[in-house]
């Protein structure tokens, strides 16, 4: 199963729609899922993600629009569970330790998170964390310090159960380039010339019972960059399907 990860793309407000090349990518017919971290903004956006696949899951952002979103999501892969949150609820923002006492307390063996702008996909104490970041590379005044290109920070992988790869065949039939951890800042937004703006990315999931593929896409210097990440759930975790 094909789910996409996607959020914060804060359209129209701070950008105007999705990178074009991303479009070319996320085309209906190739997803089975969409999850969506929050902050699309408008009911356009929205529409334009459920076109994208037959069942899409979303929780509210603190800038969307849409009415009645939940706060978080528990979303059942069996064996595995997924929790979805937006991710405004965590002090400090993106804060790790905060992050895995929600996992603890969701039972889940991945969560999602948004709201920081900031890629993240790590494995600690047998989870998994993935934050796909801003779709549109939307400005956020969140963000502490210029954010450097293609990097996965606070990865954390254990040789059994995750491994990293960074030249891949994506299941978005996108045939990428060797990825490069560029060293150089992004440049200031000139619609926010206070805020940095941050890499574009989302992520897409290849469930296949307790193994997943994530697949990271980011768009840096006008190219598609794609990385692969394995992660398997440890047959004792705590989480259960109930």
């Amino acid at each position: 199963m094909l789910v996409l990860v996607i959020g914060d793309l804060h359209i129209p407000y701070r950008v105007n729609d999705l990178p074009s090349k991303f479009r070319k990518l996320l085309v209906p017919g190739k997803i089975h899922q969409v999850v969506c971290t929050g902050n699309i903004c408008d009911k356009p956006t929205y529409e334009y993600l459920k076109s994208l696949a037959n069942e899409i899951h979303i929780v509210g952002g603190d800038y969307d629009e849409i009415q009645h979103l939940p706060s978080s999501l528990v979303l059942q892969y069996p064996p595995l569970r997924i929790g979805v949150i937006h991710g405004h609820q965590i002090v400090p923002s993106g804060d790790k330790i905060s992050l895995s006492l929600l996992a603890d307390s969701m039972n889940v063996d991945i969560l999602i998170s948004g709201f920081t702008h900031q890629l993240e996909a790590y494995r600690q104490e047998g989870r998994f964390y993935l934050n796909p970041g801003s779709a549109t590379g939307a400005w956020s005044l969140d963000m502490p310090f210029p954010v450097s290109q293609g990097n996965l920070s606070g990865q954390q992988y254990d040789e059994k159960s995750a491994s990293r790869k960074v030249e891949t065949q994506s299941s978005l039939e996108f045939s990428p380039a060797k990825v490069e951890n560029n060293k150089g800042d992004i440049p200031l937004n000139n619609a926010k010339n206070t805020a940095m703006r941050s890499t574009p990315s989302f992520a897409l999931l290849d469930i296949q019972g307790s193994a997943v593929v994530i697949y990271i896409y980011q768009l840096i210097d006008e190219d598609v960059k794609v990385e692969k990440i394995e992660y398997r759930k440890n047959p004792n975790s705590d989480a259960t399907s109930a």
